[in-house]
């Protein structure tokens, strides 16, 4: 290979690395509180803390020029050496703006990789961020007595907005939202347990207990969390039990909810 030919091999090389680096470094990935309406991030973080259970930010991807009408979104979680699925998204970019957003639901600690992807599965940008939980002091434990949870309310409703419980229901239809249905605790001070054991009962005809087991769920919290919501499925019409217990097998509370069609 002569002189001439080398140096043309590096300065077609030297272009490439050129480009592809201004590519990567046009497209950025923050996690922030809120966006604005030029899709300028709103507070910045590098990581997350949860304070009073989980919470909600923004996943958002700026890009130089306009990004793609839709934009894949992949959110995955660190389990050991290798990264689990936990949500994906489709990400509607109608106006062709050059950033997408996504509100997301951070719940449990651990290292996050988020990554933004074309329909043709090409990789636009990916990034990570550590979530951590607030550190809850000894000092401030309450001994969980029979009377702790007397207050604790529990709110049936069909969906959740902002971490607040909308619609609340004593029945639920079927046909709507596939049976599903939300179940919101809310305390007035810390739930102080470190998951919650739901079990759902179901009451055979012409009784007037609750004796024919449903399915029974269990939810990791945090103990300074005063507040906390899980989705469960009806699986047929008739009248429900839902019973939650502490980590310690203490009751919380029950709620009733009527399923029909």
């Amino acid at each position: 290979m002569t002189k001439i030919k080398i140096f043309k091999v590096i300065f077609l090389f030297a272009i490439y690395v050129s480009m592809f680096s201004g590519i990567v470094s046009s497209q950025q990935i923050y996690f922030c509180y809120n966006v604005t309406d030029k899709g300028d991030p709103v507070n910045p973080i590098e990581e997350i803390t949860l304070r009073q259970g989980p919470e909600y930010f923004h996943i958002l991807l700026k890009n130089q020029k306009e990004l793609r009408e839709l934009v894949y979104l992949y959110i995955e979680i660190k389990d050991g050496n290798k990264y689990e699925p936990l949500e994906s998204k489709v990400l509607r970019n109608i106006n062709e703006l050059n950033f997408v957003k996504y509100n997301y639901r951070f719940i449990n600690s651990g290292e996050y990789r988020i990554t933004f992807k074309t329909p043709e599965r090409r990789k636009i940008a990916e990034a990570k961020i550590n979530v951590k939980q607030a550190a809850f002091e000894k000092g401030n434990e309450v001994e969980v007595s029979s009377t702790y949870y007397e207050d604790t309310q529990i709110i049936i409703c069909e969906r959740i907005i902002d971490e607040k419980p909308i619609d609340f229901i004593k029945y639920a239809r079927l046909s709507r939202n596939d049976g599903f249905i939300y179940v919101y605790i809310k305390a007035d001070k810390p739930l102080n347990t470190k998951y919650i054991l739901s079990d759902i009962w179901q009451k055979k005809d012409n009784t007037s207990e609750f004796t024919e087991f449903v399915s029974s769920k269990k939810l990791k919290t945090n103990k300074e969390w005063e507040y906390t919501f899980f989705k469960v499925k009806l699986p047929q019409k008739g009248e429900y039990k839902i019973t939650l217990y502490n980590d310690n097998k203490k009751i919380i509370n029950s709620a009733y909810i009527i399923a029909t069609d």
